[in-house]
């Protein structure tokens, strides 16, 4: 079964959502949203890439096996047009465009990923440097 909120992953992985929520109050106001929209997309992402017995599938980069990352469509410098653009895979070498936390084990699971956790990714991926310090 795939996880279809943070919540839900947080539960299955024993966190503790308010402390969660609270651990990021040390950095910069203006980054904290963004570090913890990417570190809530980790924490699912390791929940979607578990397989039917739990193991959590980890990616290897020396096998010629396929790899799936989203691609979104930036729109706008403040994101206004934030939106799914593409999926892609490939036959991965030790060189990779991203990094093995943010790839999925199949097509079904970005799929998945896109459809339920965009704002995630949204808040990660869109920084408006003209609100920073107000």
């Amino acid at each position: 079964m795939l996880v279809t909120s943070f919540e839900e992953a947080a539960q299955i992985r024993g966190i503790d959502v308010v402390a969660f929520e609270k651990g990021f109050d040390f950095l910069p106001e203006e980054h904290r949203e963004g570090i913890k929209a990417l570190s809530k997309i980790c924490i699912v992402n390791d929940e979607l890439n578990k397989d039917q017995d739990g193991k959590v599938w980890t990616p290897d980069f020396t096998d010629k096996s396929r790899k799936y990352e989203l691609w979104w469509d930036m729109g706008s410098p403040s994101g206004a047009g934030f939106s799914f653009r593409d999926f892609d895979f490939a036959y991965w070498f030790t060189l990779s465009g991203v990094g093995s936390r943010l790839v999925y084990r199949d097509r079904e699971t970005a799929f998945h990923a896109r459809d339920h956790f965009s704002e995630l990714f949204k808040t990660w991926m869109v920084y408006d440097r003209s609100q920073q310090g107000k």
